[in-house]
């Protein structure tokens, strides 16, 4: 075999080789999709991420509420309010509007007394107004905005 042909093999293994290992590195196939031997395929660890109330990576201490609000993306995602692993708002349970969508829970007990939306861009202020002098003491206020709050 002369030397041209020995630097052609050569050349052909590199170039499946190198060819191999981008596209192990920079494609995301999946271990389901693809079957390899055990031999060849990279040892996968799956993490799991425990989740406390409302989605939360943390829990919350003793004597503490947890929750999580979203406001909405421009006039596209609503907003979402979550208390104690119950959702109070969103646009699944269709009680979110464009404006502010505020939510009063009782701080001693974290019953929901109540939740409203007031379109704050085309709307009448004074409801608003209303609604915020009625609240009444050691009430929490959830509040989370959605298109346009504020006029």
């Amino acid at each position: 075999m002369r030397v041209s042909g020995v630097l052609r093999l050569l050349a052909l293994i590199f170039a499946i080789v190198t060819t191999w290992m981008f596209i192990r590195s920079y494609m995301s196939f999946s271990m389901k999709t693809i079957r390899l031997p055990r031999w060849l395929a990279s040892p996968t660890k799956e993490i799991q991420v425990k989740k406390y109330k409302c989605g939360l990576i943390k829990p919350c201490p003793a004597n503490y509420f947890a929750f999580k609000i979203c406001s909405g993306a421009a006039n596209v995602v609503g907003p979402t309010m979550c208390f104690e692993d119950r959702m109070i708002m969103s646009p699944v349970k269709n009680n979110v509007g464009r404006g502010l969508n505020i939510a009063l829970v009782n701080g001693t007990t974290g019953a929901v007394l109540g939740q409203k939306a007031f379109d704050m861009y085309s709307g009448d202020v004074m409801h608003l107004v209303k609604f915020l002098k009625e609240i009444p003491g050691g009430a929490l206020v959830l509040v989370a905005s959605y298109d346009d709050p504020g006029t």
